[in-house]
Parts: structure tokens; sequence; C-alpha cells
């Protein structure tokens, strides 16, 4: 049989879990995609920006359809783009712009929990986006 070679899409940092809490992350990247069930997908690359585990990465996705669109709410409000009702969301992965604002190195902070894919492995989950300012404010107090 023939070696097979296959180009990795994710390096071991992907795989690294961090415990449950809240990290401040700064996004470094988005691809656009197609989900199984063939509906609009960003997939968000976060670095976390301090502590302990500063430089790891953590993967979120965000599938574009009208049940997951509370997500979507989340991210834009954690990355303090402003948005209204009706409004397109336009998301170029070329520009790595999000309704023409640049989202590369924004920093906000989530809430992010271990759970278990489909597939039974254990991957870090952010549960809710919390902008920068909110928790800026908040340390004020």
């Amino acid at each position: 049989m023939a070696p097979v070679e296959y180009t990795m899409k994710f390096g071991p940092e992907d795989s690294e879990l961090v415990p449950d809490g809240r990290y401040s992350i700064a996004l470094t990247k988005f691809e656009t995609r197609e989900s199984d069930a063939g509906n609009p997908t960003v997939w968000v690359y976060w670095e976390i920006a301090d502590g302990d585990y500063i430089g790891r990465t953590i993967r979120d996705f965000l599938t574009l359809t009208e049940a997951t669109e509370w997500r979507l709410a989340r991210f834009l409000k954690g990355v303090e783009i402003p948005w209204r009702k009706g409004e397109i969301i336009r998301a170029d992965q070329a520009t790595q712009e999000i309704n023409y604002i640049p989202v590369i190195g924004r920093i906000c902070y989530a809430d992010v929990r271990q759970r278990r894919d489909k597939q039974g492995q254990l991957r870090n989950n952010i549960q809710s986006y919390i902008p920068a300012s909110q928790v800026e404010a908040e340390g004020e107090q």
C-alpha cells in the first residue's frame, strides 16, 4: 500500500484543555465554512491573553441559523460589534472583518467549560462571551 498523506488543520495546542473558568481571550482568526447540515458556519480561533494558560488556543464555531442566532448575538456583544434587529451580518474571511470591522486582536472575556463533543471527546467550550469593557468596569467597582 502506498503512503498516505494528510495535512493537519489543528496543532497540539488545539486539543489542550484548560480548567473551567473565565479567561481573557484575543481573536486570532476566523474561517467561514459549511456545517455538516449545510448551514453557513464561522469557526473562531482565540488565544488566551493572560494568566497561567496564556497562548493556549480555544476554538468556537457559530452556526448561522435562526435556532442558534443567540450564540452569534453573544459573540457580537462580546467583541463589541454593534448590530440591529433585521441587519445582515457579513463575515469576510479574506479581510478578517465582520460588518466591515476588523476583528483580529479584539479582546473579550469568555466563560469556558469542558464538555464532551458528539464523538465523546472532552473539549473546551465557550459558554458565553463578556465584553472587555464590562469586565473592566466591574473590576473598578
